[in-house]
């Protein structure tokens, strides 16, 4: 039975960690949709794209922020390392758009 438990074990481990991992991963997703919303809510206010991109940083710290015009619309895009075990795996990307320019 030792042996046996010694060899499945770090199998369950790996398989827990992993399955840990992807949930911390999915979790990731709604608060990268949720900084790429307020920045382009901000825009949408008519407030600048300095002030835009430190409301997104204040929901998620150290994430890359763009910003585009699309015909009457402003939006903000929104990337961030998607992390499994600690180590970069994906990039999670977010646009959101919001019409006209705070007038």
């Amino acid at each position: 039975m030792t042996a046996e438990l010694a060899v499945v074990l770090p199998v369950l481990v790996l398989v827990l960690a992993v399955v840990v991992g992807t949930g911390a991963i999915a979790a990731s997703v709604p608060v990268v949709a949720e900084a790429a919303a307020a920045a382009a809510r901000s825009l949408g206010r008519g407030e600048g794209e300095t002030r835009a991109g430190a409301i997104a940083r204040q929901v998620l710290p150290g994430a890359e922020i763009g910003f585009e015009r699309s015909g009457d619309l402003r939006c903000a895009r929104v990337s961030a390392p998607a992390r499994l075990l600690g180590v970069p795996v994906a990039r999670i990307d977010e646009r959101v758009c919001v019409p006209g320019d705070g007038r």
